[in-house]
């Protein structure tokens, strides 16, 4: 019988407002393919497949939060594995690209994909993953890279994300494959429970810890600071608060501030100390400064009623901290950050203010409040300042408080910093816009600064190409610059630049290749120019790279480079070489470097077995004792000692054949 194709009927319009009320993945993959009359209205705008979906965000309540690379759902399971299930696509990509779609994968619920990721990798397998298969709930993945694929183990992040998550099975699992020691529940998976507000969490992660009392201002700290009022009190009435121990009241009160009504800050005031605040000035100004960033509508009131208690400003010298740049990277958000700001320069804040607003207003990429940081800030901070010394304008200097070429640079290099990590290209090309200056020891120090973060690249990179080669005219000239632009290509390329950005770096900046630095973050297609333009440069092959630089590719995991160097012969040693040097002259050898070696690697491509010595063996069998006594990955001891095993079957074979 045949079927009358109403799609043909519909306008082009009509099929594409069908498809908007779909997903994009559905449309690309299904929809798309239902008939030409579909896929030529729709062929323009669904051409891609999308794998990242909205990343999740692990708050922490006493340090930076942390994004985790979570899979875009419905996943185009079919179509990943069609793709990344083979070797060719995985040649151009760096090293944490790899490593970011082996997260995806491993949050995708789609057992198919983490098969095809895990097989062409070519990466250690790293905590992240295991973070993204945590949060994603998705207890098979979990148990597949700890359990079977020795993923590392991250001792803070791990129980954090599984706390966060709220997933009783991964929690109880966690416990179960992990030492109580390793795992920390109490300091680390217990109090991002109490964040997050799982309450059936935190009740059961109470009766594995035997109510330890010793962690228990975090678990009030961070229940305070996730706003969880209830969660707060009940824990308050089970663990109270000495408010003599030192430090411990004041770090749940801080809490409170920041994410407790007024009503909470004034009842818990008192108990937890904030009597003995009266000489405590750095205690009162982290206070104020928390209340000040506070998520909760009556900030303010908070804020008011505190300079009550304490009888007017608070004192006007403080130190920066990690903590109180926290805070800062919360209140910038906030469409009220102006009366923010002047409230904490009224109560004699106004140094802190003018130190860390404008970094936290590059990392958020919010132009209103770069450009209030530029124009108005100043003539903020100015009259504060002058209003405390009793004087007039003139006092301010006669301008309100306008900033001078050399002041506005330096602010706008702290704004381009804090920018730059994250991608925030608009804010750059706003301070370009007003005369910031870009060269390559901007760059360098970027690159640097980069260096405290976690793995990633996409946002970092997106900022350099465009300082680098959307504005290339724009960038300041300076002297040794070829010699800082080899410093920029070598930790652009470890950090895992792309090929594009590693071959304007060369060609038109002029800085000397480190094929060292692009085999520890770069992809195959990256070392196969760089060889190639190293050759065409020298006349010859380039020489092959010594152990040292070598145990520097080992050391980043990149599996994929290492092999790749190993089989054109560009590493200055054999394997049974590599593997003497490890055991028997490096001072600090770990398990996954010696499974590379021995060709025994997760993710590693098929390699020639080494022969073990003797005296090598001796050295192996003494590693794994120290690996007996200590902790590691399940997976990874278990390949130690199988290693172990397969060398002595092999010695005593080659003794009874002789």
């Amino acid at each position: 019988m045949n079927v009358d194709n109403l799609f043909h009927r519909l306008t082009p319009d009509l099929i594409k407002r069908i498809a908007s009320c779909m997903h994009p993945n559905y449309v690309s993959t299904g929809f798309k393919l239902v008939c030409k009359e579909v896929a030529a209205a729709l062929r323009e705008r669904y051409h891609r497949i999308q794998l990242r979906g909205e990343p999740r965000t692990l708050k922490r309540f006493d340090s930076s939060d942390i994004s985790i690379a979570i899979a875009a759902h419905p996943w185009p399971g079919a179509a990943f594995v069609a793709h990344w299930g083979r070797p060719e696509p995985w040649r151009a990509l760096s090293r944490w690209q790899r490593r970011q779609l082996l997260c995806l994968a491993a949050s995708s619920h789609h057992p198919p994909s983490l098969d095809a990721a895990l097989a062409h990798c070519g990466t250690l397998i790293e905590a992240d993953a295991l973070v993204s298969a945590i949060t994603a709930g998705d207890l098979a993945a979990c148990r597949r890279l700890f359990e079977t694929e020795s993923c590392d183990w991250d001792a803070k992040r791990v129980p954090e994300a599984a706390g966060h998550s709220g997933s009783l099975p991964v929690c109880e699992w966690l416990v179960d494959r992990v030492p109580g020691r390793e795992l920390n529940l109490p300091n680390f998976l217990l109090p991002a429970a109490c964040y997050a507000g799982h309450e059936h969490v935190v009740e059961w992660a109470l009766q594995r810890a035997n109510d330890d009392r010793g962690w228990s201002c975090d678990w009030l700290a961070a229940a305070a600071a996730g706003g969880q009022v209830q969660l707060l009190q009940r824990l308050a009435a089970r663990f109270p608060v000495e408010p003599e121990a030192p430090g411990k009241g004041t770090y749940v009160l801080d809490a409170v501030a920041l994410g407790c009504p007024l009503a909470v800050l004034q009842q818990y005031y008192e108990p937890l100390g904030g009597l003995l605040l009266e000489e405590a000035v750095q205690d009162k100004q982290v206070l104020l400064l928390s209340a000040a960033a506070s998520p909760t509508p009556d900030w303010a009131d908070k804020c008011e009623w505190l300079c009550q208690q304490w009888g007017g400003a608070v004192g006007a010298h403080v130190s920066n901290s990690n903590s109180r740049e926290e805070r800062f990277a919360g209140l910038m958000p906030r469409p009220d950050f102006p009366q923010r700001l002047q409230l904490l320069a009224s109560r004699g804040l106004g140094n802190l203010v003018r130190d860390l607003a404008p970094k936290a207003a590059g990392a958020i990429g919010s132009i209103a409040a770069v450009e209030f940081c530029l124009d108005q800030l100043p003539a903020l901070l100015a009259r504060h300042t002058v209003a405390a010394a009793g004087g007039g304008l003139a006092a301010a200097g006669g301008d309100g408080g306008a900033q001078r070429p050399v002041e506005e640079q330096a602010v706008m290099q702290v704004i381009a910093m804090g920018a730059a990590g994250r991608g925030h290209v608009p804010v750059l090309r706003l301070l370009r816009e007003r005369g910031l200056e870009v060269g390559a020891d901007t760059l360098l120090r970027t690159l640097k600064s980069w260096a405290r973060l976690l793995p990633g690249g996409r946002e970092r990179f997106t900022s350099l190409r465009y300082l680098l080669m959307e504005e290339p005219g724009a960038m300041a000239q300076g002297g040794g610059a070829e010699q800082c632009w080899s410093s920029v290509f070598r930790r652009a390329a470890v950090i895992g630049a792309d090929l594009p950005l590693l071959q304007h770096l060369h060609q038109q900046r002029g800085a000397a290749i480190d094929l060292a630095a692009v085999a520890e973050g770069g992809s195959e297609e990256a070392l196969e120019w760089a060889v190639a333009a190293l050759a065409a440069a020298e006349g010859q092959a380039p020489k092959p790279l010594p152990l040292s630089a070598f145990y520097s590719v080992l050391k980043s995991g990149n599996w994929a480079a290492a092999d790749w160097l190993m089989r054109r012969g560009l590493v200055a040693a054999p394997r049974h070489r590599m593997l003497e040097n490890l055991l028997l002259e490096s001072a600090c050898v770990t398990v996954a470097e010696l499974l590379w070696v021995m060709g025994s690697a997760s993710g590693q491509e098929q390699a020639p077995q080494v022969r073990l010595k003797a005296e090598l063996h001796a050295a192996l069998v003494q590693l794994g004792t120290w690996y007996k006594s200590g902790w590691d990955v399940p997976g990874r001891k278990q390949s130690l000692l199988g290693l172990i095993g397969s060398a002595a079957e092999a010695l005593g074979g080659a003794a009874g054949g002789s």
